[in-house]
C-alpha cells in the first residue's frame, strides 16, 4: 500500500553520511556528496544519476512498500526516460498547486502533467494513476495465463478476488514463426507468466535444439523462475519442467542458473 496521509516530506543532506540515501516516514536523508552537482566539474550525466537517486527515495515514500523501486522502474519504461524525468522534476518543484495534497497525490499529478505535455494528442486519455492503482494497492504480483495455437494467443489475468482493482499490465511479446511460439517479455515489469503445456514444449525444443542465446537472458531467467514457481504450486507437471530445464547444461550465464536455483 502507499502512504495516503503523508503531506510533508523533508529532504536533508548530511556531510559524511554513511549511506547515499536513507528513507524514513516523512524524512529522506542523503549523503551530501551523493546529491550535489557541480556545474564546473561534474559531467551532465551526473544530473540524471542524482535525479534517479531522488526519484527512488521519493517513490519509496509515495508507495511505501517492498516493490516501490520495481514500480518506479516499470513506470519509467512505460512513460519513457524523458517523460519520467520530467515528472520527477515536477514532483520536486515548489508548485503552489500542490499545497494541501498528500505525497502520493502530488506524485501522480506531476507524472500525469509530464505525460500530457509529451503526448498532447493522446486520444485515449491515458490516466497514470488509474493504470497504476492495482500495482500500488495490492500486495502480490499478477499472474498471466497464456495459451497459444497456430494463429491466436489468448492471455488472461489470474484473479481470486473480483472486488480488487483490475490489473493493467503492459507487456511486449516476441514471436518466432517456426516452431511458432510467443514469449512475454516483462523486463522491468513484475508478473509471472503461466504458459500452457504446448507452448512450454515448443519453448523447450527451441532452447534445447536452437541457439538458445537468441532468447534474451532476462527472458530465459524469467521462464526458468516462473516454471519452478508453478511446479512448486502443483500447476506444472514435473516431466514438462525437466524437459524445459534440460538446456541448462549448455547455459553459460549465471543469471539464469541463479534464477533457477534461487
Amino acid at each position: 500500500m502507499y502512504s495516503q496521509n503523508l503531506k510533508q516530506l523533508s529532504h536533508v543532506a548530511i556531510p559524511g553520511f554513511r549511506h547515499d540515501v536513507v528513507s524514513n516516514l516523512g524524512l529522506i536523508s542523503y549523503r551530501a556528496t551523493a546529491i550535489i552537482f557541480d556545474e564546473e566539474k561534474d559531467p551532465p550525466m551526473r544530473q540524471i544519476d542524482i535525479a534517479r537517486l531522488l526519484g527512488h527515495a521519493v517513490a519509496y515514500q509515495c508507495l511505501s512498500n517492498r516493490i516501490a523501486p520495481a514500480i518506479l522502474r516499470m513506470l519509467q519504461q512505460m512513460l519513457g526516460e524523458e517523460v519520467f524525468q520530467n515528472g520527477i522534476d515536477k514532483y520536486l518543484s515548489d508548485n503552489p498547486s500542490y499545497s494541501g495534497k498528500t505525497n502520493i497525490e502530488v506524485f501522480w499529478t506531476a507524472v500525469q502533467a509530464a505525460h500530457e505535455e509529451h503526448n498532447k494528442y493522446d486520444v485515449e486519455h491515458f490516466n497514470v494513476k488509474v493504470r497504476m492503482e492495482a500495482w500500488t494497492t495490492r500486495k502480490h504480483y499478477p499472474v498471466i495465463n497464456a495459451t497459444q495455437n497456430e494463429t491466436v494467443i489468448t492471455v488472461k489475468t489470474e484473479s481470486t478476488n473480483t472486488s480488487e482493482k483490475e490489473w493493467w499490465i503492459p507487456y511486449i511479446s516476441t514471436t518466432k514463426k517456426d516452431p511458432g511460439f510467443a514469449l512475454f517479455k516483462s523486463i522491468q515489469i513484475y508478473y509471472r507468466v503461466n504458459y500452457d503445456v504446448p507452448s512450454l514444449e515448443k519453448i523447450s525444443n527451441y532452447l534445447n535444439f536452437d541457439p538458445y542465446i537468441r532468447v534474451h537472458i532476462l527472458n530465459r531467467a524469467q521462464i526458468m523462475d516462473d516454471a519452478f514457481h508453478f511446479l512448486i504450486k502443483g500447476q506444472l507437471d514435473l516431466s514438462v519442467f525437466l524437459k524445459l530445464t534440460k538446456y541448462l547444461s549448455m547455459e553459460r550465464n549465471y543469471l539464469t542458473v541463479v534464477s533457477f536455483f534461487g
